[in-house]
Order: C-alpha cells, then sequence, then structure tokens
C-alpha cells in the first residue's frame, strides 16, 4: 500500500504527524530522493491544507528561505 491519503488539514497536531509517519514510511520503501519528497507531500494536500501551504511556501521563498521537504 504506497498511496498515503490526501491531506485536508487538520487542526489535531497528531492527525498531521501521522500523515508525514506515513509518507516517510512511503518514501523510504520506494528510495525516493530528498528532493522529490516535497513534491509528492504538497501533491496530497487538498483544502485548507494546500491554501495553507500555498501561501506559507511563497512567504518563506520571498523571506530566501530554501523550501525543502525539512523545512515543510
Amino acid at each position: 500500500k504506497c498511496s498515503p491519503p490526501q491531506f485536508r488539514g487538520d487542526a489535531d497536531s497528531e492527525v498531521a504527524d501521522h500523515w508525514i509517519c506515513e509518507l516517510e514510511k512511503i518514501f523510504s520503501f520506494l528510495g525516493c530522493l530528498e528532493e522529490r519528497k516535497l513534491e509528492y507531500a504538497v501533491y496530497m494536500l487538498t483544502g485548507e491544507a494546500e491554501h495553507w501551504w500555498n501561501g506559507t511556501s511563497q512567504m518563506l521563498i520571498d523571506r530566501g528561505v530554501v523550501v525543502d521537504w525539512v523545512c515543510f
């Protein structure tokens, strides 16, 4: 099973942490390159989570922050 659920954005940090742990397991199993992890994770965001990431990532880029999986 290598398809993580989409993440809609949940105020409960445990739900978000669980989702990220599921992604990490999949990344490890697939041998995912570090530079591709963020792209895959962002693809799974929907709704409020997608809206949050669009705003947050742009703000970070504007500040000169390197936006990568670790940053996510």
